[in-house]
């Protein structure tokens, strides 16, 4: 007796339709972060030249999330620690509030090397380059990047 393969076709079909929508979210979690950039850049250039405070809520979460989201973004390979302070900085991330930064932000980023999110690579010099290593699943604060954020977070401890 032949197996019985009503359903292979429905499941091919959902499954390249699938891959589709994810490649869409993927492309528009890009935008997304290009339009939190300008949002921030325009933010800060109305309160430095016209004296008015805006206040921008761009849900960036704390610092982790905030590395994930700019890591997923960047559009380089690699980035050093002060690349990604600067890349905080122009999403709106309040990285100047913590008292040692440069301490905080590497701890962060050792803390996503060794859940697996992050790739870290020495370079000439001693220096460290990061960049994301897991996979994107579209939109950085998606619900799928935010399982899979939270099941490597869980199987480091």
């Amino acid at each position: 007796m032949a197996p019985d393969f009503k359903y292979r076709k429905d499941f091919d079909e959902a499954k390249q339709r699938l891959g589709d929508l994810l490649k869409q979210r993927e492309e528009l979690e890009t935008t997304i972060a290009k339009q939190k950039r300008r949002v921030a850049a325009l933010a800060q250039l109305c309160e430095d030249n016209e004296g008015i405070a805006v206040d921008v809520d761009l849900d960036l979460g704390g610092l982790t999330d905030a590395c994930r989201t700019v890591l997923r973004a960047s559009r380089k390979d690699w980035m050093t620690a002060g690349e990604i302070a600067t890349a905080l900085e122009e999403i709106g991330f309040p990285i100047r509030r913590y008292k040692a930064v440069a301490a905080t932000l590497n701890t962060t980023l050792l803390r996503l090397v060794e859940t697996n999110g992050v790739q870290e690579l020495r370079i000439t010099g001693g220096s460290k380059v990061y960049k994301w290593a897991a996979p994107n699943y579209g939109a950085s604060n998606s619900l799928a990047n935010q399982m899979a954020d939270r099941e490597r977070d869980r199987r480091k401890k």
